[in-house]
């Protein structure tokens, strides 16, 4: 999503090429993937978020609804 934002092309992201990006061995063009991938995931992410909460809300409520008896003294 970051890279049809910015109107990059794809590359993609690897474990090695992670690992080269936090040791400081990596080429410009990884930082700018992990970059892309960074700003696909903050804009993804409140959309993500609110639909994981508008599925979830009524599934908890129906659970603590049928698990939520009075307790005894």
């Amino acid at each position: 999503m970051g890279e049809a934002v910015t109107g990059s092309g794809h590359s993609p992201l690897t474990a090695d090429a992670l690992k080269n990006v936090l040791t400081g061995h990596a080429s410009n063009d990884v930082v700018l993937s992990i970059v892309h991938a960074m700003l696909g995931w903050l804009i993804a992410a409140p959309f993500v978020l609110g639909a994981l909460y508008t599925v979830s809300l009524p599934c908890f409520k129906i659970l603590v609804d049928r698990f939520s008896g009075t307790l005894s003294a």
